[in-house]
């Protein structure tokens, strides 16, 4: 009854259904069935998931009377797919990181090789280029 509970509290953002906790005898015309239990010992959890996989499977296959209904993946430790998240964030940081380090060496390729002149000193180096004349900056 929990469980009907919770998935009742986001009706408001879905379109109108009914949700229930029910029987054997409200499967008939259910679109949704949601077997759950709770434990927290992780093996055991294991162990309680994949037996609820199978039952599932048991009840879908004597409700539709055909044994097309199948069990893909048994329960897994969680901790694998935590240490996954760990490497892409840690691939990504090394990513940034290096992509700040390349920015900041093209920056200073451009600035040392720029052909700007900007002062009057940059101008007149080795005498190439004769000063006519200032724009004083605007203030």
């Amino acid at each position: 009854e929990g469980e009907a509970l919770d998935i009742s509290h986001g009706l408001p953002f879905a379109r109108p259904m009914k949700i229930y906790a029910g029987d054997y005898d409200d499967i008939v015309d259910a679109a949704i069935i949601i077997i759950t239990a709770v434990t927290n010992d992780a093996d055991l959890s294991m162990q309680m998931a994949d037996a609820v996989a199978e039952a599932f499977v048991m009840e879908m296959e004597n409700i539709i009377g055909t044994a097309s209904v199948q069990i893909l993946d048994e329960a897994y430790d969680y901790e694998v797919a935590s240490y996954g998240n760990a490497e892409r964030w840690k691939i990504r940081v090394l990513a940034t990181a290096f992509g700040f380090i390349i920015s900041c060496c093209m920056i200073v390729f451009f600035e040392i090789f720029d052909g700007y002149i900007r002062t009057i000193r940059e101008g007149s180096i080795r005498g190439e280029l004769p000063i006519i004349g200032v724009i004083p900056e605007f203030k």
